[in-house]
């Protein structure tokens, strides 16, 4: 290991190579900072920072600045993308699929003789369709009956048909209506934005379900009336032969 005068000798050596001190900067005089000089400063005492050449400071502040500045921008730009990634969507198709399905709903309410509520249905399936007429009833009073019948049947027949034209009439609308939800999905630059999409295109599969679902309820109720009328067939035949032969004595009685 080499003694402490050695290393001092040689780091003398390596000073005395330094050609860039300046005058000012004296090795071990006082200089201007005094205390010992280049070294003193350098060892603690003296000047704490000597210049190689002239500006250097400045120069050093200089790129700090601009380290700053490129940070900043990197720091706004993070900013920007975390914004982008919590923004929705710009299209918004939930006020359209709305305004569709109660356009579907009204072709149905078009038709006032078909009721959609449990107790309208409730109370004209018991009017029109009992298990035994009042035998107390005429032949008009019968007839009327059949008719009330033949009208629900009829403007059953027509709610289904108003359905499915309702139906095939919108599914024209589809093939632009989705080509908008995949044009707005794809221009999506965040997360939400893009689970916003694949939420309104679940929407959109919805009012078509819903729409269905609506036909099917048109037609089957159309189906339903039809079935009905053909059922009550039996009670109007029994209640008729009661009114023909009403008041009339039998052969061995009634």
């Amino acid at each position: 290991m080499r003694s402490g005068n050695a290393v001092l000798a040689l780091l003398l050596t390596v000073l005395a190579g330094v050609t860039a001190i300046p005058a000012q900067a004296q090795l071990f005089g006082g200089g201007r900072c005094g205390g010992g000089g280049w070294l003193g400063g350098l060892l603690g005492g003296g000047c704490p920072i000597i210049e190689s050449r002239p500006g250097i400071v400045e120069g050093m502040v200089a790129v700090q600045q601009a380290e700053i500045v490129l940070q900043t921008a990197h720091m706004l730009s993070q900013i920007e993308h975390m914004i982008a990634m919590r923004r929705l969507s710009p299209l918004d198709t939930a006020g359209a699929i709305a305004a569709r399905l109660r356009t579907a709903r009204g072709m149905l309410d078009r038709v006032d003789l078909v009721p959609w509520s449990v107790a309208g249905v409730e109370a004209q399936y018991a009017g029109l369709y009992p298990d035994v007429l009042p035998e107390t009833w005429t032949a008009a009073d019968l007839t009327a009956h059949r008719r009330e019948q033949a009208r629900l049947t009829k403007a059953a027949s027509r709610a289904s048909k108003l359905a499915s034209a309702d139906a095939v009439t919108a599914a024209a609308e589809y093939p632009a209506r989705i080509g908008a939800v995949m044009a707005a999905l794809k221009a999506c630059t965040g997360q939400a934005c893009a689970a916003d999409m694949a939420t309104q295109a679940g929407l959109l599969s919805v009012e078509v379900t819903s729409q269905m679902l609506l036909v099917q309820a048109a037609h089957q109720r159309a189906v339903e009336a039809r079935l009905d009328e053909e059922r009550a067939a039996l009670e109007r035949a029994r209640l008729h032969d009661l009114i023909n032969w009403r008041d009339i004595d039998r052969y061995g009685g009634r």
